[in-house]
């Protein structure tokens, strides 16, 4: 198998803070560091490029109005094309009786990002959100907004079965987390609702090999089709 062609990954990243990496400590949040483990390996044929357009209280109707130009912008000349999207948090947040994001509205925004991800050609791979600590989650910020686990799983509820419904990669990162940190308060930062530099990096290792498994499949994709192509008729 030709391996050669595993240089041309391309991996955007894209959601709210905790995708950003806010309080991510040295090494930054979980997309800096698999950034960091692309370009730290010594066989360059596994190297990929990551793209992290998060930001915080970046919502998933930002996500999707912006996707075309940024997956047009960034892919390049990449064969393997991966997005990774955490949504749900900023966007299930109450503001006074709301939820920043209503309901029928985030369902309508997921529903459009995985379509334009298979017409741009990004495999997507959508990663729950990690935990919460609610008894810190109320009056939050100035916004004075509430994050409570009810809102959140309802959320993380919808993109799970769209997921399941429509065959692409959902992680749950909240469970998967919980797995390896039965208490996580290790891994969580004063303020109850992101990962500090512990829990960033266990999203990376959680992370990591499910991007080198899509890798590989879609080179022995290609690898393939090319002996099919070259099949005598």
């Amino acid at each position: 198998m030709d391996l050669e062609e595993w240089h041309m990954a391309r991996i955007l990243v894209d959601g709210s803070s905790t995708a950003y990496g806010l309080w991510g400590g040295e090494s930054g949040g979980w997309a800096d560091r698999l950034k960091i483990s692309f370009l730290s390996v010594p066989d360059r044929r596994r190297y990929a490029s990551i793209v992290n357009l998060a930001a915080p209280l970046r919502t998933v109707t930002e996500i999707a109005a912006d996707f075309a130009c940024n997956a047009t912008a960034y892919s390049g000349s990449s064969r393997t094309k991966i997005a990774l999207f955490m949504l749900g948090m900023c966007e299930s947040r109450r503001l006074e009786s709301e939820l920043a994001v209503a309901p029928a509205e985030f369902r309508r925004a997921v529903t459009e990002l995985g379509s334009m991800c298979v017409a741009q050609g990004f495999t997507p791979i959508f990663l729950g959100m990690p935990p919460i600590d609610e008894s810190r989650t109320q009056d939050f910020g100035r916004e004075r907004a509430s994050y409570t686990n009810a809102d959140r799983d309802s959320y993380d509820g919808f993109v799970r079965e769209y997921c399941f419904a429509n065959e692409f990669a959902y992680v749950d990162i909240a469970a998967e987390l919980a797995r390896l940190f039965p208490d996580p308060a290790p891994i969580m930062d004063e303020d109850g609702l992101h990962m500090n530099g512990l829990g960033h990096a266990a999203i990376h290792d959680i992370v990591h090999p499910l991007i080198l498994l899509r890798m590989q499949a879609d080179v022995l994709a290609r690898s393939s089709e090319r002996d099919r192509s070259s099949v005598p008729a």
